[in-house]
């Protein structure tokens, strides 16, 4: 990440649940990536209300969803993104093959099978 990253979280923006270049703040709860360490040292964006899911971000529907790294080093709960350790994150970055169409599931691991 470098410094002017953001995650455009502002609902009103034709540039919602988009990421941004710029030196000024979209708005809104927009994310300064570059600002979250170790979170988004190494992150994937999971597409939830973006293309190819929906033609455009639906406004207030949600956004900035990532698979990231835990921010502090015990673990913690997110606000609506998939942490992991930094591990396990390398792990899966290193798997992941976009042109695969992966999913996320979260679900107890003995219904895993329903996916």
């Amino acid at each position: 990440m470098f410094s002017g990253d953001w995650w455009n979280e502002n609902p009103t923006s034709p540039r919602y649940n988009t990421f941004q270049q710029t030196a000024t703040n979209p708005g809104g709860n927009s994310e300064a990536l570059w600002q979250e360490v170790p979170a988004y040292t190494h992150f994937a964006v999971i597409t939830y209300n973006m293309a190819p899911n929906v033609p455009t971000p639906v406004p207030y529907a949600g956004s900035g969803i990532f698979l990231h790294e835990f921010s502090r080093s015990g673990g913690n709960a997110t606000a609506g993104c998939v942490a992991v350790s930094h591990t396990h994150l390398v792990t899966v970055l290193r798997w992941l093959n976009p042109a695969l169409s992966p999913r996320i599931v979260l679900s107890p691991f003995p219904n895993l099978g329903r996916y």
